[in-house]
């Protein structure tokens, strides 16, 4: 009852004699309330800018991932049961971003090529045989037409049909037409026969469905020979050479193109860990699996360069803050000699020195709850209307930075609310070990000129 008593006093003597100080210090609460939940409103809008722009810097296959699986045998079987994992654990990782996929499956790079079943093997290039879903689709035919898989009820040794780059069909003389023997392996008198049905060239070599390599079409240089990329259908890939030769191995491969668009500067560090954790979940079952992206080291550049961007942007927030923090120690010291007269009556009265503080600071604690309140809201309109045309968004017809109220935005606000809310709590606890007699006696002789404003220091500060 008395603690009601004395706060009751106090407010209706603050009403009508500190109006001006409660207005100066209202303001200076809410302005360094309003400033840090700004710079954690920007700073998150620079982060997303930046963000982008690492994303925009490179062309959208380099940050798709591609799966190797090397040295796998050719048979369906093994190949079925590596393809549920990959589409398991993609989906389980990165369904969320997850565009589309494509996979491939081709031979080792050392299978002989031969014009004819009986022609010498010595100087012959190798060919490697590669089936790639979408490639039809994705691909042009400039002579012929596209394979059609074996009947089922074909002879072993019948031909395979299949089609041949530009490149690769002009610098072996291999027309529409033509025959062609692979040997599965030196030694052996076994011949896998093809039939050249078509020549094709990519629709367009840059496309991101290539991933940047449409190394398809043209002769591979390996040492002093060459390989003769050959696409054929999966079936006749299975069916044709995995099946009749199981001892043959070669590699599988899936192409999961994402959607950089999900990415934002909260969830890139969660999205390549899962990046990463597919890599692990691949090589858990299937040691020696590949998972190549650059998304990875994308993102960490980008932590990088975001933590060098912030350090010069919350220096000049820590700067501005405590120019507020010292605007308000001034005006309160200035202003709330008023006070001293006041916490004098209290002290008379039996108050400690920790409940006039606490009584001095009352409105001023109400003031920086409200604003913590509001300063994030103000933040929002001032980086809306103001500061988010400073900020480059990644190019013309790039979508907006998002800008919703988050978390960072009122912990920061709170921080500077409380930082505000100490400087008075320090300056009332000054005024508040003075009694009612060293009152009188600061009036009739004033204390000397403090340290800090007798040389100036204070100018100083604020300039610097």
């Amino acid at each position: 009852m008395q603690i009601l008593s004395m706060v009751s006093w106090l407010l209706r003597r603050r009403l009508r004699h500190s109006w001006l100080l409660l207005a100066v210090t209202s303001f200076g609460i809410l302005a360094s309330v309003t400033i840090m939940a700004t710079g954690a409103l920007y700073s998150r809008a620079l982060g997303e800018a930046g963000l982008r722009h690492s994303v925009a810097s490179f062309s959208p296959e380099v940050h798709d991932v591609q799966i190797i699986a090397q040295n796998r045998p050719l048979g369906l079987t093994d190949y079925r049961s590596l393809e549920s994992l990959v589409d398991e654990s993609s989906k389980a990782r990165l369904s969320e971003m997850l565009r589309g996929t494509e996979r491939f499956g081709r031979t080792q790079a050392n299978l002989t090529l031969l014009t004819t079943p009986n022609s010498a093997l010595l100087g012959a290039p190798s060919g490697r045989p590669f089936f790639l879903t979408g490639f039809e689709e994705h691909s042009t035919l400039t002579q012929g037409r596209w394979p059609a898989s074996r009947e089922p009820q074909a002879e072993e040794d019948a031909d395979i049909e299949v089609v041949l780059g530009s490149e690769s069909s002009r610098k072996l003389n291999y027309l529409v037409g033509d025959r062609i023997f692979l040997v599965p392996r030196r030694g052996m008198s076994d011949r896998i026969a093809f039939k050249v049905v078509g020549v094709a060239d990519p629709i367009d070599a840059g496309e991101e469905y290539w991933m940047g390599a449409p190394s398809h079409f043209d002769l591979i240089p390996v040492g002093e020979s060459v390989v003769v990329p050959i696409y054929m259908n999966e079936d006749d890939f299975f069916q044709g050479i995995g099946a009749r030769y199981s001892t043959l191995v070669g590699d599988f491969g899936f192409f999961l193109f994402l959607d950089s668009g999900y990415l934002t500067a909260g969830n890139a560090g969660q999205v390549k860990q899962q990046a990463q954790g597919l890599e692990t979940d691949l090589n858990k079952v299937y040691p020696r699996t590949l998972v190549l992206s650059r998304l990875g080291l994308t993102v960490d550049e980008f932590d990088k360069a975001l933590t060098l961007a912030k350090i010069p942007l919350y220096l000049y927030l820590s700067l501005v803050v405590v120019v507020v923090l010292y605007f308000l120690a001034l005006i309160t010291g200035t202003l709330g000699r008023s006070q001293a007269e006041e916490a004098g009556q209290l002290r008379s009265r039996g108050a400690s020195v920790l409940q006039v503080s606490g009584v001095l600071a009352l409105a001023e604690a109400g003031v920086a709850i409200f604003a913590m309140v509001v300063g994030p809201f103000l933040a929002w309109v001032i980086v809306k209307t103001l500061l988010l045309d400073t900020i480059d968004s990644g190019g013309e017809f790039s979508s907006p930075i998002p800008l919703g109220l988050g978390g960072d935005m009122f912990w920061m606000g709170a921080l500077g609310g409380v930082m505000a809310l100490g400087v008075l709590l320090v300056t009332a606890a000054g005024r508040a070990r003075m009694g009612a007699l060293e009152t009188l006696l600061s009036r009739t002789r004033p204390p000397s000129v403090p340290f800090l404003h007798r040389y100036y220091l204070d100018i100083l500060a604020v300039a610097a």
